[in-house]
């Protein structure tokens, strides 16, 4: 008579590991990230679209309409590697400057999120001393 005992706990051993590896390859979003507020979003870009052309990319985020009902940009950049990157840059109604979260969750060499406040941002050339927020 034979058991599965073994392979059965060999199996689950993999299936830990696995679970492992790949939660420590992605981190989940913060929940601030998850509940902030919605915004009217602009157009998305990327960071070779961005660096060609900052003034236009990112005017959506400076217009007075910004100022009156916020705005979102997601900007999408690529490490080295290959891997994605994303920042959202946000106008909150009735608050100088810009929130900035970068989503650097699918670098497998960094990772994790960083959430910034860039109070005198006046542009997303020129942001001014951001705080992490």
């Amino acid at each position: 008579m034979t058991t599965k005992a073994p392979a059965v706990g060999m199996g689950l051993i993999l299936l830990a590991l696995l679970v492992v590896i790949g939660w420590s390859v992605w981190t989940p979003p913060p929940l601030r990230f998850l509940t902030r507020a919605d915004l009217p979003t602009c157009p998305p870009v990327s960071a070779d679209q961005l660096a060609a052309a900052p003034q236009m990319v990112g005017g959506c985020l400076f217009d007075q309409r910004a100022r009156r009902e916020g705005a979102e940009l997601v900007v999408t950049s690529m490490t080295d590697e290959g891997d994605k990157v994303r920042t959202y840059y946000r106008v909150v109604p009735q608050t100088a400057g810009l929130e900035v979260w970068s989503d650097m969750s699918g670098d497998r060499y960094g990772g994790g999120w960083e959430h910034q406040v860039c109070p005198e941002a006046v542009s997303l050339a020129a942001l001014g001393t951001c705080q992490t927020a």
